[in-house]
């Protein structure tokens, strides 16, 4: 007969399990400095130079990108048509 935990045991467990997925979510507080970059939206990726910043992020349309949270990482959303269309900070 196959063992079927008490329902403490599955409360327990399912609690576990939020919790653990609540911990991964982005921090509220978001520190990257977007104003610096807004001038950059709507214009094409070949007419600008980006600045020497090691916290920026550049995502192309149908990139996979991973989905750990830096606070201070500015992501730069290009489009089919390479332009640049969101910043957002993670």
């Amino acid at each position: 007969m196959p063992y079927i935990p008490s329902r403490p045991v599955s409360v327990a467990l399912g609690l576990a399990a939020l919790l653990g997925i609540a911990a991964c979510a982005p921090q509220a507080e978001e520190t990257c400095d977007l104003e610096r970059y807004r001038g950059f939206l709507g214009a094409s990726l070949a007419a600008v130079t980006f600045p020497a910043d090691p916290n920026l992020r550049l995502i192309m349309a149908g990139d996979i990108v991973t989905m750990d949270f830096v606070p201070d990482r500015v992501n730069i959303h290009v489009d089919d048509n390479e332009r640049i269309h969101d910043l957002t900070c993670g």
